[in-house]
């Protein structure tokens, strides 16, 4: 079988492959080749057990992703209202809750405008109180008693492929606006099989 000219990965030059497969033009390339794909590989294994902060990085906006599939269809939380681009809305921040920042119930939908004023995440509060109750919220702010976070880099990272999972997954069957006790269950389910936190600081109730 013919199979039409290719550009070669590492010089760039143009050569008839033999297979389909083919990537390189010569055995000569092919060793510069398989160098640089061995290089990418131990580079992606080195970040994935030495860098700290861009793994943290990466489990927190799978996480916030995670979040605005739960709340699939509604509205920012804050503002009442649909944007052009939602955001995972912290009810606690970050930089003063550093130990809630990835528990699903500190995550509520939140536009990018109203996300980027800090002024409004007592706004944010009140909206979830009304949306969720109070009860609801007095359970929540009982979170703040999460003991501080000690993972590695490689374990961040096993949490931010297992997160993925379960956005994949829960992106294909939420089709539809939950109602408000589905929500939270969604978010207990998701705290659990995350396991970033201890079992009493995964689930709230109505």
């Amino acid at each position: 079988m013919k199979y039409k000219l290719k550009e070669c990965r590492v010089c760039q030059k143009e050569f008839k492959p033999f297979k389909s497969t083919e990537q390189v033009c010569s055995y000569k390339c092919a060793i510069i080749h398989g160098k640089k794909k061995v290089a990418r590989k131990q580079k992606i294994e080195w970040k994935k057990d030495n860098d700290l902060q861009e793994n943290k990085a990466k489990l927190q906006r799978s996480v916030n992703e995670l979040a605005r599939v739960i709340d699939y269809g509604l509205p920012c939380l804050a503002r009442g209202y649909h944007p052009n681009q939602m955001h995972g809305g912290h009810i606690f921040s970050r930089g003063a809750y550093s130990n809630m920042r990835y528990n699903l119930h500190n995550i509520h939908r939140q536009s990018a405008q109203s996300n980027h004023h800090q002024n409004e995440d007592g706004l944010l509060r009140d909206k979830l109180k009304e949306e969720y109750g109070t009860n609801y919220y007095q359970s929540l702010e009982s979170l703040q008693n999460i003991p501080v976070l000690k993972y590695t880099a490689s374990e961040y990272y096993g949490f931010y492929l297992k997160c993925n999972k379960l956005v994949r997954e829960y992106r294909s069957t939420i089709k539809k606006t939950l109602p408000v006790s589905e929500r939270i269950r969604l978010r207990n389910e998701a705290n659990l099989r995350l396991g970033i936190y201890p079992l009493d600081y995964c689930t709230l109730q109505p």
